[in-house]
């Protein structure tokens, strides 16, 4: 018999802290633009250049609107006090005397700075080992020999780690093993510069002597002993450089440098000054996103133990002492543990009233398996079906002329078949458009022209559009950039809301049988239930969840009275609204001037313009405002909320006494945590499995960890809790997390299944993922006509 079930996690207390003590001094950062966006974004531009200009850990404090630099005693002396940050000029105004800190304290506002203090410790001695490589600042420690290599491919493997809150006081380190794919044939001294071009935004492992890091290719070079650089007036080669650098004696590779070698071209990573490479020590790092990538990212997956068993050795080999200085820090043998005390599942609401227990008459947990397939069931069936039942508005569905004139019309009466299986009364008839793709090559180019000339003729009208698209053959990305220029520009200069999938697995699903004019096409056998599970997605994900039908809903309230979502891919900022469980849904997308951050106006105008038209429908006056912010919320974006709040207050549009609480779920991170599952047995290994969904662990008040995925739902690998920080506001912790895990249970793209995000994000990123992805109109309205691509 086995002991009762812990959760372990990847968090190692640290020890020996009481004898580390961090001296540093405050300078306040004057600017002109402060609280703006260019202020924060110049702040944390400030804080990386010095850091790496002086290997010192430079730290940030917010004191109200300014923030404050806390620099290491012995730079303080030597720093400028006032730098230019290209669009204005930073001056540092010193605030009182050296301060010092003690690291074995915890939970008062200079923690911050023992944060980057403990975490620049403990990776400097991994900097210093020479068995060791990083492919850049923040990433992890990899080892220098692969682990292994196939298919002409080895495999790094390392770990990645920071030091976070102890949750019983102090502080820890999370431990996290990684692998990486590289080439292992460079890209060669007798590459043409035609080829590297080719490259360019690829990344390669460049090991320059005993130095290794990774570059992102911008361009090529002549070769080696060409003239690359003025050296106290002398020009110089690459070469030439590289043996006056590296460390003596140089290694061979570079003393066997073809003289007329390659040259990669890539910039620094703070700043636009072009550096150099030769090609033949650069070592492309595989894209996972390509075919091959993605084929040896799913061999390298690790199990639950794998995992566990990697960072503990990791540890032992290299953490286990830390000396710095007069200190001496420790690295706990035994990770944290908790008690598994997941949260409960949620009940859910279908059409006709029927409704799915999350748990038993005796107040257990009913099985997950058990759980997840209800959902998929009652979906389907009679007297359940979607929770909303309301008609569909009249819809267009746009294929090319070429499908049409072969499977089209099948595939037209079989997705209006299964729109109709899983949403009976909506009744889907839509009008049928064709593209021209017969008369020109068939490229993203010419798809895009054909389908907005569509919109500028009149022939499709303002309303709700699905667009079967040519899938891209050979251009990167391209899947992803031509649906969200029809997608943007359909919107904005059309009024048209267009969702977009793909000829590809549907050309495969057809055959033509018979001749003359008893020809036809007709589904082929499909055992394997492909072709019947993509039309399945197509209803759902590109009919009816567009078109505001929600398959099921949650049948008790949140904490929260609106939850909020907001993300930002590019240029393209989404928002959704989440109210009465999911029975009020509302999005809103919007262009935005910056890629990632959003300007205080921008997130004003969004939360007033979507909360004023939809506080009429919720039950109640709205006082728990709760925003979920897809990675890192700026300060400028709280601005905006919090300014938008008090106008809606003042309106009476939610409570004068409103709380805001701003939390930020991030799905990736250096050194996430991890929670493992152990089964103990008396005298014998334990037995590690994945946490079970709903398992959570609150690391500070201001930070925790839910997992959302997890057994038995999770088919291989291990899982990964999301990471929420909370940035504003009074919400709790375990409240918060226990929101986040209900809303997780709205899988409405896959019933059957988890899903990572909350539906409040999981909708903006369903929102997003086309229209979001990069694209620039003019080059590829203006494609050449010589790039074709795979059509049906």
């Amino acid at each position: 018999m086995h002991e009762p079930d812990m959760l372990e996690t990847n968090l190692y207390r640290l020890g020996g802290l009481e004898t580390v003590v961090a001296r540093y001094r405050l300078f306040e950062i004057m600017g002109n633009d402060v609280p703006g966006s260019l202020y924060y974004a110049g702040v944390t531009r400030l804080q990386r250049t010095l850091t790496r200009q002086y290997q010192r850990p430079f730290a940030i404090l917010q004191r109200g609107d300014t923030m404050n630099l806390a620099v290491p005693e012995d730079v303080a002396d030597n720093i400028a006090l006032h730098h230019n940050l290209v669009r204005w000029v930073a001056s540092l105004e010193p605030v009182g005397d050296t301060v010092e800190i003690d690291c074995s304290a915890d939970g008062d506002a200079l923690d911050p700075i023992r944060l980057r203090f403990l975490n620049f410790i403990v990776q400097t001695p991994l900097y210093k080992n020479n068995g060791l490589w990083r492919p850049r600042s923040g990433d992890a420690f990899y080892h220098r020999d692969p682990a292994s290599s196939r298919d002409g491919v080895e495999i790094f493997e390392g770990v990645s780690l920071r030091v976070v809150p102890y949750p019983r006081g102090g502080f820890g380190i999370l431990l996290e093993a990684k692998t990486k794919l590289i080439s292992a044939r460079p890209i060669g001294a007798g590459a043409d510069q035609n080829t590297i071009r080719g490259m360019k935004g690829s990344s390669c492992l460049y090991r320059m002597g005993d130095q290794w890091f990774e570059i992102k290719i911008s361009g090529a070079g002549r070769s080696v002993s060409d003239p690359i650089l003025f050296e106290n007036g002398k020009a110089i080669s690459l070469k030439e450089y590289l043996h006056k650098n590296a460390q003596r004696p140089i290694p061979k590779i570079l003393v066997d440098l073809k003289g007329d070698g390659a040259v990669v071209n890539y910039r620094g990573s703070e700043t636009a000054q072009v550096k150099a490479a030769p090609a033949e020590l650069c070592f492309p790092v595989l894209d996972t996103h390509s075919k091959r990538g993605a084929y040896l990212q799913r061999q390298t997956i690790q199990s639950p133990g794998a995992r566990r068993s990697k960072v503990f050795q990791f540890k032992r080999s290299f953490l286990d002492n830390i000396i710095f200085g007069n200190a001496r820090i420790t690295v706990a043998d035994h990770a944290a543990e908790l008690t598994a005390r997941p949260f409960a599942l949620p009940d859910i609401l279908f059409g006709g009233g029927r409704r799915l227990y999350g748990t038993n008459p005796n107040g257990g947990r009913v099985d997950v398996r058990d759980y997840a397939k209800s959902r998929r069931r009652l979906l389907e069936q009679k007297g359940a079906g979607f929770y909303e039942a309301s008609p569909l508005e009249p819809q267009v569905l746009i294929m090319p002329q070429s499908v049409m004139n072969a499977w089209g019309p099948a595939f037209v009466e079989d997705l209006q078949d299964e729109v109709a299986r899983l949403y009976p009364g909506g009744g889907y008839r839509p009008k049928v458009l064709s593209f021209n793709d017969l008369s020109a090559p068939v490229n993203s180019a010419n798809q895009a022209k054909a389908i907005l000339e569509l919109a500028q003729t009149g022939k499709l009208t303002p309303g709700d559009c699905a667009i079967m698209l040519h899938a891209s053959n050979g251009r990167a990305r391209m899947q992803d950039k031509l649906p969200a220029l029809l997608m943007n520009k359909l919107r904005t200069d059309y009024g048209i809301n267009a969702a977009v999938f793909h000829a590809t697995t549907p050309d495969m699903a057809y055959q033509r049988v018979g001749s003359g004019a008893d020809a036809k096409y007709v589904r082929k056998p499909d055992p394997a239930g492909r072709f019947a599970g993509y039309l399945t997605g197509a209803a759902l994900n590109k009919i009816l969840i567009p078109n505001a039908k929600w398959p099921f809903v949650l049948a008790a309230g949140l904490a929260a009275d609106v939850v909020i979502g907001i993300d930002v891919k590019h240029q393209t900022a989404g928002i959704v609204l989440v109210a009465d469980g999911g029975r009020i849904i509302r999005h809103k997308l919007k262009t935005s001037s910056k890629h990632e951050k959003l300007s205080a106006g921008i997130v004003e105008s969004l939360l007033t313009d979507m909360l004023r038209s939809e506080a009429q429908y919720l039950p109640r006056l709205a006082k728990r405002i709760v925003v979920h912010r897809d990675g890192r919320v700026f300060p400028s974006e709280i601005a905006g909320l919090q300014s938008a709040c008090r106008a809606l207050a003042q309106d009476g549009h939610i409570c004068e006494d409103f709380e805001l609480s701003v939390f930020e779920i991030g799905k990736t991170s250096p050194a996430p945590l991890r929670l493992f599952k152990v089964h103990k047995w008396p005298a014998q290994k334990p037995d590690i499995f994945n946490p079970g969904m709903g398992e959570w662990m609150v690391l500070s008040e201001g930070e925790g960890h839910v997992c959302t995925t997890g057994w038995p739902l999770l088919p291989g690998g291990t899982a990964r809790p999301l990471h929420v920080t909370r940035a504003a506001g009074t919400l709790s912790m375990e409240d918060a997390l226990h929101d986040i895990f209900r809303l997780s249970c709205l899988t409405w793209t896959r019933p059957e299944s988890c899903s990572r995000l909350p539906v409040s994000l999981k909708l903006c990123d369903t929102f997003l993922k086309d229209e979001g992805a990069e694209h620039d109109e003019d080059d590829m309205l203006h494609e050449s006509d010589s790039v074709e691509l795979e059509t049906a």
